[in-house]
């Protein structure tokens, strides 16, 4: 009797124990997810990211997110037909290439024309297709993810796997923070900011950067915190699996939430403008922007699922579907994108 008593206590301890075992296993430890930096996380992440920029796999990724961020400066003063000329030297690094030229490619059509419903041309001083929506938005936005968060993800796979672990993470570094000379610090307001060439006024030529900075006012969604502390851990432990998967997939999930929460933030502030005539514009070129966002989840890393959190068929149809002339079936649609965005990345609309 004693001796099954004695069993089945062993047994009971031996679960318990397997079964917090792999609770831990699946839990991201405080550590590599903050939620509030310190000077001493901001003084270690500033420390790691001059030695990653001295890589050639930094500076290899960097120039790629120049280039991108050149193609986007280059909008207002180039044909259609130079534009894809400067995007053949991009495309190879990009994924759905073939789309984000086509866009580029018809992104002054209708140049010479006003636009109306059916037909692409000028909608103030912006250039919309014949569904109202800015092409070239959907391409500049879109991107973002076609190029970055692309290969940001292709690199998280790769070192999950233990491919060239060091290089592969040298790159992803590039790609998400290349092109601008920051550094994390204090803005005027005492709160932790990317801050470029000691100005925090100043708007980076990186389009991820830019858009970690925004989201991450509101204390409800501390993305800067999340990587920053994600990055120092990736970089101080990259010999501890364990501890590198959980920094990779905090960055895949971050960068994945930015795309969501700004799309969600166009969406919501000027979907009502639409059915205004004076506030048309704007509310246009902000909700093609949210649209190109959403297409470039589809380049994203759900660590839970191992796929993105959209597919492209998915982010395809979304894009599709929407036609700025019909402001109140945009409105409906819009909404529903709203909601499932926050719904898969996990985040409250209010807080976009």
């Amino acid at each position: 009797m004693k001796k099954g008593i004695i069993l089945a206590f062993l047994a009971g301890a031996v679960c318990l124990t397997s079964c917090n075992s792999n609770d831990d296993d699946n839990r991201v430890e405080p550590s590599v997810k903050k939620e509030v930096l310190g000077a001493n996380d901001a003084q270690l992440f500033n420390q790691e990211l001059a030695k990653f920029k001295e890589t050639a796999g930094f500076k290899k990724a960097s120039t790629e997110v120049a280039l991108a961020a050149q193609i986007n400066g280059a909008y207002e003063s180039s044909t259609s037909d130079q534009l894809v000329g400067l995007f053949t030297d991009l495309a190879p690094y990009v994924g759905q290439a073939e789309q984000f030229q086509n866009w580029l490619a018809t992104s002054k059509n209708g140049i010479e024309d006003f636009a109306e419903p059916g037909k692409a041309g000028k909608l103030g001083n912006r250039i919309v297709n014949a569904k109202g929506v800015e092409t070239f938005m959907l391409y500049k936005k879109g991107i973002t993810g076609g190029l970055q968060i692309h290969n940001i993800t292709e690199r998280i796979k790769s070192i999950k796997q233990g491919q060239d672990v060091q290089e592969n993470l040298n790159e992803l570094l590039g790609y998400l923070f290349g092109v601008d000379n920051f550094s994390v610090t204090t803005n005027s307001k005492g709160k932790f900011q990317l801050i470029v060439d000691g100005n925090e006024k100043a708007r980076p030529k990186n389009e991820l950067l830019r858009y970690i900075n925004q989201v991450s006012e509101n204390e409800k969604t501390p993305i800067l915190a999340n990587i920053v502390s994600a990055v120092n851990t990736a970089s101080t432990n990259i010999k501890d699996q364990k501890k590198l998967n959980q920094s990779l997939d905090v960055i895949s999930e971050s960068v994945a939430k930015i795309l969501a929460l700004r799309a969600v933030h166009y969406f919501d502030e000027f979907v009502d403008e639409l059915s205004s005539e004076d506030k048309r514009v704007t509310a246009v070129h902000e909700m093609s922007e949210g649209l190109g966002f959403v297409y470039g989840l589809q380049f994203s890393y759900n660590p839970a699922t191992g796929e993105p959190y959209f597919s492209n068929q998915e982010v395809a149809d979304y894009v599709n579907s929407i036609d700025f002339w019909n402001a109140r079936e945009a409105k409906v649609k819009l909404d529903e994108i709203a909601n499932e965005l926050a719904k898969r990345l996990k985040f409250n609309r209010k807080d976009a």
